[in-house]
């Protein structure tokens, strides 16, 4: 069985569409992978934008830290 016949018994009808399946699901793949980056480092950055800041005894309050950047925020 030479290198040829290998080929053969490999290529097909079927080897494009797994491959077509294969970069669908890759291209989905990073794409889900870049949603969860994307929404990770959004929510740490909201995270980090508010400061607890004690206002009583036993309580405190969630207050934007001075400079912070919000979507939305004009002033």
């Amino acid at each position: 069985m030479g290198p040829s016949s290998l080929v053969a018994a490999v290529s097909g009808p079927h080897t494009a569409l797994m491959a077509e399946i294969a970069v669908t699901l890759g291209a989905a793949g990073i794409f889900v992978a870049g949603l969860v980056a994307w929404y990770t480092l959004w929510h740490r950055r909201m995270a980090t934008t508010f400061e607890r800041v004690p206002v009583g005894t036993a309580r405190s309050a969630l207050v934007v830290r001075r400079g912070a950047e919000l979507p939305g925020n004009t002033h």
